[in-house]
């Protein structure tokens, strides 16, 4: 094996490790912001998902997280209930329902996790 070879070999193997500490981090910071707000994790990050990719359909949202569509129905029920998210009709689709995130899901998230940022970032530092 080169020299280059070892090389690529030996920064996967960091990458690899930087990632599962990031994630593991990432779920745990997950759950207790979910924890906070009132949510479960799976609700969380369904409204999460609607943040960075913008409103979609409920059959979009269900391809995108893996679940079932009647499994999304219930997120979607939960989040629309308590504010998170809202169900628009489809300008295009009369049968169908847009999913937009709802007006202060995003500055209350932003709120309630700032002050736990830091120690999500900890572990990240000593990576470095």
């Amino acid at each position: 094996m080169s020299s280059d070879s070892r090389h690529r070999q030996a920064l996967l193997g960091k990458l690899l490790g930087a990632m599962r500490v990031w994630s593991d981090t990432d779920v745990m910071f997950s759950q207790a912001l979910a924890d906070q707000l009132g949510l479960n994790l799976t609700d969380l990050k369904a409204s999460s998902m609607l943040n960075w990719t913008g409103p979609m359909p409920a059959g979009r949202m269900a391809e995108l997280t893996g679940l079932t569509t009647g499994a999304i129905t219930g997120v979607l029920d939960r989040l629309e209930k308590s504010g998170w998210v809202k169900r628009v009709k489809d300008p295009g689709d009369r049968r169908h329902v847009i999913i937009e995130g709802g007006a202060g899901s995003r500055a209350q998230v932003r709120r309630t996790a700032r002050p736990a940022q830091g120690r999500h970032a900890a572990p990240h530092r000593r990576l470095r």
